[in-house]
């Protein structure tokens, strides 16, 4: 293998749910790896697409599986507001991160619909600071006449960044 330095902070495995073919994106760590060799990239923190598009409940647990013996590959967790009672609470959740070498938590504001605001996801990412957890947030985009189109709600991002100060916020 070269000796690449470039990290991917966001692959995705397994089969979209808005695509159709089998060859669109990377479904399983073979594919993502070979994907990756073929960019330069040596390694990733990786997202389950069940995770990221519909089910963190069903896609967080998967994604240890699939990559728990690909030392390139790096798990991430997708979050979902405590409110939801689909997701251990933010102290267990943080716990089975440690526990599972999960190396980051994804916030999908848009997909999951839910907002930024302290009363929503305050309970989640505090703990998240406190133990120094780098949060990614993916920004919403729509497409408009074949142009992307930012809809993500920034003021939303800033004022969560100045309650938490302490945490790493990625928005990707």
């Amino acid at each position: 293998m070269t000796n690449w330095n470039f990290f991917d902070a966001r692959a995705k495995i397994g089969r979209h749910t808005k695509y159709t073919t089998d060859d669109v994106s990377p479904w399983s760590a073979e594919h993502l790896l070979a994907d990756m060799d073929h960019h330069g990239v040596a390694e990733a923190i990786v997202l389950d697409c069940l995770s990221a598009e519909s089910s963190p409940k069903d896609g967080n647990p998967r994604i240890l599986e699939v990559v728990k013996n690909e030392p390139r590959l790096h798990p991430a967790w997708v979050a979902l507001p405590p409110g939801t009672d689909e997701l251990p609470a933010p102290d267990e959740m943080l716990r089975r991160m440690r526990e599972n070498k999960v190396v980051a938590v994804y916030l999908e504001p848009n997909q999951h619909a839910f907002p930024l605001s302290d009363w929503c996801v305050d309970e989640l990412l505090a703990p998240l600071e406190e133990a120094g957890v780098p949060l990614f947030i993916t920004p919403d985009e729509i497409s408009r006449s074949g142009l992307k189109v930012d809809q993500t709600d920034w003021p939303a991002v800033v004022e969560l960044c100045r309650r938490f100060p302490q945490l790493p916020v990625i928005v990707s």
